[in-house]
């Protein structure tokens, strides 16, 4: 069985502001990756395959939106990093080797 998964570049607070406002209608994934950091290059792999869509922050293209999520959420800034959003906050995370296939579809799941 095959999973559709969307990777969506978030390049502007104002683009984050947005998912965070979509959140209100259902969860949003943001996935913080350094795509130069080899331990980023699983974890990357693993949420092209996780289904759905996924917002991508760049952390070293877009380090003023990463920086805008750890303020917003409270959630020091890592990457790999996973947060997941629903009603407008962030409802859970993970960094480095707790992300997971299961970790992140479990999330997904208890928050739809």
């Amino acid at each position: 069985m095959s999973i559709d998964t969307q990777i969506i570049p978030v390049t502007t607070i104002e683009m984050l502001e947005q998912l965070f406002a979509r959140s209100h209608d259902a969860p949003v994934l943001l996935f913080n990756c350094d795509m130069s950091c080899p331990r980023c290059i699983p974890a990357y792999q693993l949420m092209t395959r996780i289904g759905g869509d996924v917002a991508l922050i760049d952390v070293i293209c877009a380090k003023r939106v990463a920086l805008a999520l750890a303020e917003r959420t409270g959630i020091r800034h890592e990457s790999p990093q996973v947060i997941l959003l629903r009603n407008g906050r962030a409802v859970w995370s993970a960094s480095h080797y707790a992300i997971t296939f299961g970790s992140v579809r479990h999330a997904l799941h208890q928050h739809s």
